[in-house]
């Protein structure tokens, strides 16, 4: 078994849904931390889907959708220990643009 990590950062998440990470051929990928910084002086919103391979992004696969105050970093509880396969994929979307930095921790692992 290989284990190997990833560090993903989607710095200034775009208003439109953006693809951060798409699961490779792994046998498992494990979402191990995942934090949302808001740097303007406004509260702004964050979305969340996961989306199985084959998929798009929709209402059925949202997990997070929630407002984070201004210059405040959160951790995003609803992602953490999420389990995925390959071609599944997490996508983001700010409801202000560039106004959002999400950071996640992936934990993969090959048999």
């Amino acid at each position: 078994m290989t284990i190997s990590y990833q560090d993903i950062a989607v710095e200034q998440a775009s208003a439109a849904d953006s693809t951060a990470y798409t699961i490779p051929s792994v046998n498992s990928a494990h979402i191990i931390s995942a934090v949302v910084h808001n740097e303007s002086a406004s509260n702004a919103t964050i979305t969340a889907n996961i989306v199985q391979s084959g998929g798009s992004v929709g209402v059925t696969n949202q997990y997070l959708n929630k407002t984070i105050p201004a210059e405040t970093s959160v951790i995003m509880l609803e992602l953490v220990n999420m389990v995925l396969k390959t071609g599944d994929f997490i996508s983001f979307r700010a409801g202000t643009a560039n106004a959002l930095n999400v950071k996640l921790g992936i934990k993969e692992i090959t048999s």
